[in-house]
């Protein structure tokens, strides 16, 4: 897996951490690494083996040569490519993006009456400063996380315990893989389980939505229906998100989504 998917590792931090490269070498560099990997991987096959087998193929330094050269290729790939067709500038702002809500046109167009309408939420320029303010802390303390947890995992822990030859006693090992294990459930629940449970209104109403819609019946409420009512500012798309969240978590909204 890692032999094909590597590649997009780089160009894709880079399109949300670097504002120089420019769209085709974030398009680009996979597909060029992932044929860079394949011949690395094959090839390496070949020369220890003799063939191509499956047997050959699965062998630890055919492996670690595709892995690595998928992993690292991109750094060549992206600067060659930004540079060869132009390096971008951008600045984020399209990111925030600033859309006005017309209340009255969703609503005629649903056929609904505005005074009627069970849940209006407001936001004021200073809530949309306080949102902005918490994702830039959680931008920071996730950058702080990932040079950290790349370091120590990838650098400092690995090429240490390589540099030393250290050998592998049963009592190391048995803690290496414990640590391996608890580190693949701990991802799990974070990756897998909770984005479910965190999303299970929203689900819940999909899914209702789209049986109902089978069974030709009348489709309930949904997210799209609360109008958001902005106090004369021009809300991005980052406050939208925000204020929809916030909403999700109350009561009320909640039971008029189901409905």
């Amino acid at each position: 897996m890692g032999v094909i998917i590597s590649s997009a590792v780089i160009p894709t931090t880079l399109t949300l951490m670097w504002k120089r490269q420019n769209a085709i070498a974030a398009a680009s560099t996979p597909i060029l690494g992932l044929i860079c990997s394949l011949t690395a991987w094959l090839v390496t096959a070949k020369r220890e083996g003799g063939a191509i087998t499956v047997e050959t193929t699965g062998g630890n330094n055919p492996m670690l040569a595709g892995n690595v050269v998928a992993l690292l290729s991109p750094v060549i790939f992206v600067p060659i490519l930004t540079y060869a067709f132009g390096a971008d500038n951008y600045d984020y702002k399209s990111m925030m993006s600033i859309r006005r809500v017309d209340d009255t046109d969703m609503v005629a167009a649903d056929n609904m009456d505005l005074e009627l309408v069970p849940v209006v939420y407001h936001i004021t320029a200073a809530q949309e400063e306080e949102a902005q303010a918490k994702l830039l802390k959680a931008s920071r303390i996730a950058k702080r996380a990932t040079v950290f947890m790349t370091l120590t995992l990838l650098i400092l822990w690995p090429m240490s315990m390589y540099g030393t030859g250290y050998i592998f006693s049963k009592k190391f090992f048995t803690g290496w893989v414990a640590i391996g294990i608890t580190w693949l459930i701990f991802s799990l629940f974070c990756v897998g389980l909770f984005p479910l449970w965190e999303g299970r209104y929203s689900m819940a109403t999909t899914f209702k939505a789209i049986y109902l819609d089978i069974m030709g019946k009348k489709r309930p409420k949904s997210m799209r229906e609360v109008p958001l009512v902005l106090e004369g500012i021009e809300l991005s798309r980052v406050g939208q998100m925000w204020l929809l969240m916030r909403a999700a978590r109350s009561r009320r909204f909640r039971r008029a989504c189901m409905r």
